[in-house]
């Protein structure tokens, strides 16, 4: 994460659902109060969107085929990750195209359901990028189970919402952390 960038945000709450463009470009409008530029029409409901501008508070829909087919020089670290350490043969709709943004530092919004593989979109770059990803989410057996399970896949990974010590940063840097969850209360502290 880059601070006092716009944030890069993949919602993990129970209760999402997909929605179409058109009711996304209403809530931005609304609560942004800032045009949309769609770049073409999407044939699929799940959707990636960019900041345009730091300053403007434009925003465009990606071009989910250009991210999916295109080769980028970290498409073999981002397989090996898929299949070595995540034990996947291939990547569910729109993940690649999603990982490829953030890899490309693109800020990225993803709305999926529940069940979608939002998750693998935030842990594969932060596994074969350098440095340490701070992961904020809502629900502590969330994060708990987050956490376990890329344990158990030999992933260095840091559960930082409950009572658990602050690390310093050189502890982190020692023991190879790559992903440290916490919730918005704990955030303040890291």
């Amino acid at each position: 994460m880059k601070y006092g960038d716009f944030q890069r945000l993949i919602s993990e709450e129970d209760e999402l659902v997909q929605i179409s463009k058109a009711q996304l470009e209403q809530l931005i409008l609304k609560n942004q109060q800032s045009e949309v530029l769609p770049t073409q029409k999407q044939s699929s409901k799940k959707i990636v969107i960019k900041q345009a501008s730091k300053k403007q508070k434009h925003y465009q829909f990606a071009d989910v085929h250009y991210w999916t087919i295109t080769q980028f020089d970290w498409d073999k670290k981002v397989l090996d990750a898929l299949k070595g350490a995540f034990g996947k043969e291939q990547f569910k709709a729109n993940q690649k195209a999603i990982i490829n943004c953030v890899l490309a530092g693109e800020d990225v919004f993803v709305c999926m359901p529940t069940g979608y593989g939002k998750s693998i979109t935030f842990q594969i770059p932060a596994f074969v990028e350098n440095g340490v990803s701070i992961i904020v989410m809502p629900l502590i057996s969330l994060i708990f189970d987050q956490v376990q399970y890329l344990t158990s896949l030999g992933i260095p990974t840091l559960n930082m919402s409950g009572q658990n010590r602050l690390l310093t940063a050189q502890q982190i840097l020692d023991q190879r952390i790559k992903l440290i969850y916490t919730t918005p209360e704990k955030i303040e502290m890291i």
